[in-house]
């Protein structure tokens, strides 16, 4: 996956991965990008992964756009449904519940 991941963004394609595994920490693309290179390919892999990739946590840093901002005509019960959807990817039942309440 990873690999079709780089190519996709090399052929010019924005790219968003939203994991909420292990799969794509920056140590995984790191080890994924570069099995099997020796010091030089792990070099021009860390250097790919400096100018092409951002690693964005969600719980910390927030949502990197305004996602509600997208479209001018969103009601505010699809602005709680969009909120909903995003929260129950990343939160457990009994918080999530606690939150929209």
């Amino acid at each position: 996956m990873t690999e079709y991941i780089v190519t996709q963004q090399k052929a010019g394609q924005l790219v968003v991965v939203l994991d909420t595994s292990d799969s794509f920490t920056k140590e995984a693309v790191m080890n994924n990008l570069s099995v099997g290179g020796d010091e030089t390919v792990r070099k021009e892999v860390e250097k790919y992964m400096e100018e092409n990739v951002v690693f964005w946590e969600v719980e910390k840093m927030g949502i990197p756009v305004d996602i509600l901002k997208l479209d001018d005509e969103l009601s505010s019960a699809k602005e709680k449904q969009i909120l909903h959807n995003i929260i129950s990817v990343n939160i457990p039942i009994k918080e999530k519940n606690r939150m929209l309440n």
